[in-house]
């Protein structure tokens, strides 16, 4: 945010995705229209290694978001963010929202 020049117009507000009131709270003081949701377990190795944790950030995090926005307002508009290894290895072309998963 620094170099982006940006960071005394941003209020950052703490939240924790395995802390169900920590992100009601957190959508309560932000009051957003959006929320995109970028935050995942971003090493594959790891998300072996560690399943449990992973499985609570990734899968019931994004819960505990989607929970606070029905909560809150459910008008507000929610983004996740996924990976392309989702689709396997190879791919060398764009894929959208029609791309089919094949390993």
């Amino acid at each position: 945010m620094q170099y982006l020049d940006i960071f005394e117009r941003v209020n950052l507000i703490p939240a924790d995705l395995v802390d169900a009131e920590s992100m009601v709270e957190a959508v309560k003081i932000s009051e957003p229209d959006e929320i995109y949701h970028l935050a995942a377990q971003s090493f594959v190795g790891a998300s072996f290694e560690q399943p449990i944790g992973t499985g609570e950030l990734t899968g019931l995090g994004v819960t505990r978001v989607l929970e606070a926005i029905r909560q809150i307002n459910p008008e507000i508009r929610f983004y996740q963010a996924s990976t392309s290894e989702l689709y396997g290895r190879g791919h060398s072309s764009s894929l959208t929202e029609n791309s089919i998963k094949t390993v």
